[in-house]
């Protein structure tokens, strides 16, 4: 008998904690759903953009439809095409967001709403001749290489598997520099520069050799924006090896820049016959290494940039044609304005 009671209350026992469990489940699935709800509701509440959010899309929209340029250099100023800045600016916003309002300065303008306010620096279009300077050969020396970073709008051509082409590709789009990749491709008297470790584009790969070694360089080379080459004097001759390269080119969404190391250079052509956006070098800066020819080399780029515009100058990071360009870029820049290579893009596009 007192078994059979044990028995009763130990079931009894039992099915109270299963119910209790139960219940505890239930309870806490109830809560973990409210809350679900709840900050579902928080969520799904409409964020209204603050001012700021608002004018960053909106000049955004004027550089989208071509009105204006964005230049990010210490802190973002929008360029205007035109002059008449408070015209565009009233019926932009019209379209746009009228409740934001604005007030044009000398320097900038404010746009503003209740007590939020935004400034923002502008300048009109730069009309000076464009000199855009391209340094090859980044990678080897980490001093030098510094050095280029310090030099105003210039774009650094960085040959890949170097010991610092990686830094100085991170380095240069931290500071947005424009970064180009520099292709190794065979020269002439191709004897006189093997080293045994950098491997060249040959006119005597078959063509899938010279896909995958185009692929790897391609790639290696982060933040770059196009490519151009380094030597390359018997290879830019080459129009079918020229055309597999330049196919790998187009694939990425690159542009090609023509070194020109040989006056027989196909690039140009096959480039056309693609629809590759492409560039050629005017001039080289420093084929003798000697300041007073260098600085000569220089007079003659900007004298090509304001006859046609803009020009393009290769130099090389050596001792001599950094401090040239130390001393001189400041002055120069009364005469013509220094450009990344990405301008001529824009250029092109407008």
């Amino acid at each position: 008998m007192n078994f059979k009671k044990l028995n009763l209350f130990v079931m009894a026992l039992i099915l109270v904690t299963i119910g209790a469990i139960f219940f505890i489940r239930i309870y806490n699935e109830k809560i973990i759903q409210r809350e679900l709800v709840e900050n579902k509701k928080v969520d799904d509440t409409p964020k209204i953009p603050s001012l700021n959010e608002r004018v960053e899309k909106f000049l955004n929209k004027l550089k989208n439809e071509g009105i204006i340029e964005i230049r990010n250099e210490n802190i973002k100023k929008i360029v205007f095409r035109e002059k008449k800045v408070e015209d565009i600016i009233r019926e932009e916003l019209k379209n746009y967001d009228d409740k934001i309002a604005f007030q044009i300065n000398k320097e900038d303008i404010i746009f503003y709403e209740a007590n939020e306010k935004i400034s923002v620096p502008y300048v009109f279009k730069d009309e000076k001749p464009k000199l855009i300077i391209v340094i090859d050969d980044i990678g080897n020396s980490i001093d030098l290489g510094e050095r280029v970073l310090r030099l105003e709008n210039v774009t650094l051509s960085i040959i890949p598997q170097l010991k610092y082409s990686f830094y100085f590709a991170k380095k240069g789009k931290e500071l947005n520099k424009d970064i180009l990749i520099h292709v190794p491709m065979e020269p002439h008297s191709f004897d006189k520069y093997k080293n045994g470790e950098t491997k060249f584009l040959t006119t005597e790969m078959d063509n899938e050799d010279i896909k995958k070694l185009s692929k790897f360089y391609l790639e290696s080379v982060p933040y770059a924006i196009g490519a151009n080459n380094h030597m390359g004097s018997k290879f830019t001759e080459n129009e079918e090896k020229m055309k597999i390269f330049l196919e790998g080119i187009k694939e990425r969404n690159l542009f090609f820049l023509d070194s020109r190391t040989s006056v027989n250079s196909v690039a140009s052509n096959v480039a056309q016959q693609l629809g590759l956006k492409f560039f050629v070098r005017d001039i080289f800066l420093d084929h003798e290494l000697d300041e007073e020819i260098i600085s000569q080399q220089l007079d003659k780029a900007i004298k090509i940039a304001k006859e046609k515009g803009y020009a393009i100058a290769i130099g090389h990071p050596h001792r001599e044609t950094l401090s040239v360009l130390e001393k001189r870029l400041p002055d120069i820049k009364k005469e013509v304005s220094i450009v990344p290579i990405s301008f001529l893009i824009k250029m092109k596009r407008g």
